[in-house]
């Protein structure tokens, strides 16, 4: 069979992968390259020896550790004077339609020559492959591959002054009808190889974090996750909920909130004992829940659907006529009025009267007190504000004549506008006014005011004076005439002049220092809670300062490890770990700059709908190919530019920053010294390229 091969990213979701496989090996082939007996390991897989699939090559083993244990593992090696050809015959007949080949090379030393070898691999009659065990041992290749004949040709082929060719051991998994087509058009019949790997979080019985995957149609391939204890699915695409739910029997947590699933609830999910949370809102679904599902120990949030509930009737009158209500009806007794029931309601109705009057009278007391007390942020935060005295305060009439009335916007967000002035004495400022008059907006206002009329450093924006007359919430900011990162990053001035790779370095390290400040060199520490590339701005010598403290939260106590808060920020900056227990601490402000990291790196937005989906979101997409150090996702206006250790450097850096689990994230010192170093590596590259 002449199939070239067809390269494409194919990622593999590890978790569900190698579990799946645990249970029912039907059409499976594990073979152990140069083992002396079968085995079945602790996954529960059977390993059969490879001498019925292949004549050639010799055996011997090799130590292998893995993690904290060593033990020897066999491989099979084809000696460059073995003349035959050094090939695998691997069954597939009736197995399925398209098979996924697993091989994994090692060398390990086992010739005690110490010269690692590289060799090519064929599928078929197609080289898929280069294996170089000098830069990588062990080597792992995986292969999705349609199958054509009832065989499949797995061979090595030695190059010249390469080495012997060895392999460890070869998979052949069968995969579900239409696996890994969709999007491929017209190049069905070709083969894909992986790209790279990521594991979606399979971690001691939880599977973390499956949302804004881009996974659609119906939940599948489950079914042999008996002991998966939590599932996270939500902002996903996926509209039936299929028959493998029901099998997950340890389930503790499901989370489908914002997919597109229909129709009803299955009553399978009721069978689930261990459940204590089932998130469904904001679906399409509609009927009466399983009855199975209510009970006690068991929340069920429904928000967002059109009709969900425990209740028969109300799910059944609206889907069969919305437009009818349910009937108001009086059900009237048959009985004759005696003196004893006239009294009980003359006594009835004077006790009501009562009652009523009460609750008005209680009503007006707390609201006059809450609208008293109503003042007792806003309003008495505003005079507090005239006694922080670090801040100026200026007058309305002052803003209107600094700005020409407004005349010149300089900048736009969901906050408002920003406006170039021109103070009296003559110096340059940026004038943000806020269209938010919501008590939330005005709790932002003042929150921004407390914080910077608090701090003072170099990387960090100035305050120059605030505006609150007549409710009004204005900002008065010093003039940074660079724009903000964002502009040199996608904006109009990238299109003018690239940022090196030097100078992104050095904003990197401007706003690290500034986020340092803010977490080690201030009493009560600060996180920052909104850390993204529209909030650094650059002066006129392009030097970094972070701004906007409006969603900022001080840390009060100073042993404090977090700090319990509704969750905020912006898509694509968010850390997970925030996101999913709402408790913010410093290391969510280093995800969130490690974000910022990938796109100084990447030249990339953080959120994108265009291209492939695995390539969407710019964590999950860069992040394998960093830590392959795979440096061809680099900025195209970067390439040939930058020292490899500086970027191996800073890629490492921005790879541990943006680690889904918090605690294995660095401090943002331990990035601020990072990033310097790889500043000082690219200077040091630049030096001698010049001299």
């Amino acid at each position: 069979m002449d199939i070239n091969c067809f390269w494409v990213v194919f990622i593999l979701f590890s978790g569900l992968w190698i579990l799946g496989f645990c249970e029912d090996q039907d059409g499976f082939l594990s073979l152990s390259c140069g083992a002396s007996k079968n085995y079945t390991d602790s996954f529960n897989i059977q390993w059969v020896l490879d001498s019925a699939y292949t004549s050639t090559g010799n055996t011997t083993t090799v130590d292998y550790s893995v993690g904290t244990s060593s033990s020897p593992v066999p491989v099979r090696f084809f000696p460059e004077t073995d003349q035959g050809r050094k090939c695998y015959k691997l069954p597939v007949k009736n197995v399925s339609s398209v098979v996924l080949v697993r091989a994994q090379f090692v060398y390990k030393n086992y010739d005690k020559l110490g010269k690692p070898p590289a060799f090519s691999v064929s599928l078929g009659t197609a080289i898929v492959t280069t294996v170089n065990l000098t830069t990588t041992d062990p080597w792992n290749e995986e292969f999705v591959w349609p199958v054509k004949r009832d065989t499949l040709s797995f061979c090595l082929h030695a190059i010249p002054d390469g080495g012997s060719p060895v392999i460890s051991s070869i998979e052949v998994r069968p995969l579900p009808q239409g696996a890994y087509q969709s999007g491929l058009g017209e190049f069905l019949d070709k083969s894909l190889r992986k790209s790279h790997r990521i594991n979606s979080g399979y971690t001691n019985g939880s599977l973390r974090d499956l949302h804004n995957t881009s996974l659609a149609g119906e939940i599948q391939n489950l079914g042999s996750l008996q002991h998966l204890e939590k599932l996270n699915l939500s902002f996903n695409h996926l509209t039936s909920f299929g028959t493998e739910l029901d099998d997950l029997i340890g389930l503790q947590i499901l989370d489908l909130q914002n997919n597109s699933l229909q129709g009803i609830v299955p009553d399978g999910l009721g069978e689930l004992v261990d459940l204590h949370l089932l998130n469904l809102e904001n679906n399409k679904l509609q009927g009466s829940l399983p009855q199975s599902l209510n009970r006690e120990s068991l929340e069920v949030r429904t928000r967002g659907n059109p009709c969900l509930s425990f209740s028969t009737m109300s799910c059944n009158d609206v889907a069969s006529n919305p437009s009818i209500e349910t009937p108001q009806v009086t059900i009237v007794t048959d009985k004759k009025p005696n003196k004893i029931s006239h009294m009980a309601i003359i006594l009835g109705a004077a006790g009501g009267t009562i009652l009523v009057l009460l609750v008005i009278s209680l009503s007006v007391f707390l609201y006059t007190k809450k609208q008293s007390s109503g003042m007792t942020y806003s309003d008495r935060a505003a005079t507090d504000m005239r006694n922080w005295n670090s801040a100026r305060i200026f007058s309305y009439k002052e803003i209107k004549a600094a700005t020409n009335n407004f005349k010149e916007v300089i900048g736009r967000g969901s906050f408002g506008s920003v406006y170039l002035g021109k103070l009296s004495e003559g110096k340059l400022v940026a004038v943000k006014v806020r269209f938010d008059k919501t008590q939330l907006g005005a709790d932002s206002f003042i929150n921004e005011v407390y914080l910077l009329s608090q701090i003072r450093h170099q990387n960090l924006v100035c305050l120059e004076g605030f505006c609150h007359e007549s409710k009004q919430q204005i900002l008065v900011y010093e003039y940074l005439p660079g724009g903000s990162l964002v502009d040199h990053l996608y904006g109009p001035n990238s299109q003018r002049v690239s940022l090196s790779w030097v100078r992104r370095l050095k904003i990197a390290v401007d706003a690290a220092k500034g986020l340092d400040y803010l977490h080690n060199g201030n009493e009560p520490r600060i996180i920052h809670r909104d850390v993204k590339c529209s909030n650094i701005l650059l002066d006129k010598d392009m030097n970094a300062k972070v701004c906007d403290f409006g969603l900022s939260k001080q840390v009060m106590q100073a042993d404090a490890s977090h700090v319990t808060t509704v969750v905020k920020g912006t898509a694509g900056y968010l850390d997970p770990e925030y996101y999913s227990t709402q408790q913010l601490t410093e290391k969510s402000d280093v995800y969130s700059f490690g974000v910022v990291l990938l796109e100084l790196i990447c030249g990339r937005e953080p959120l994108r709908h265009s291209g492939t989906p695995d390539s969407f979101n710019l964590v999950l997409w860069a992040k394998p190919y960093l830590q392959a150090g795979a440096f061809e996702i680099v900025d195209d206006n970067l390439k040939g530019t930058f020292d490899v250790e500086s970027m191996r450097k800073a890629a490492i850096v921005a790879v541990r920053s943006v680690e889904r689990d918090a605690s294995q994230r660095p401090n943002i010192a331990e990035v601020l010294a990072d990033l310097k170093e790889a500043y000082n590596m690219q200077l040091s590259y630049l030096a001698a390229r010049d001299m």
